[in-house]
């Protein structure tokens, strides 16, 4: 029997992720070469570990496409997503 390390609360594997966001691994993987998703870290086996927010984003993704928008325009959707989450905590700290 393997020994795990515990992973942090919100930290999950790819095939977690796939599941909680219905894409398939290669689609995940596909999107972060596309820089749709960004780089995420590995652990010390090499495992990608996504966040929570990695999951909101990866279904973003998944509705826009499924609504046609075609990753050009998906990028520039999350582009303008972190651009007013930007602004929103720049107006918190005023």
């Amino acid at each position: 029997m393997s020994k795990l390390s515990p992973q942090p609360a919100g930290v999950m594997q790819i095939g977690e992720v796939a599941k909680l966001t219905a894409l398939s691994v290669d689609a995940i993987r596909f999107y972060e070469r596309r820089t749709l998703l960004p780089k995420v870290p590995r652990t010390v086996g090499h495992f990608r570990i996504y966040t929570d927010a990695d999951v909101i984003r990866l279904s973003f993704i998944r509705q826009m496409q499924g609504l046609g928008f075609s990753l050009r325009e998906v990028q520039q959707l999350l582009d303008l997503r972190e651009e007013r989450r930007k602004l929103a905590l720049r107006s918190e700290t005023c």
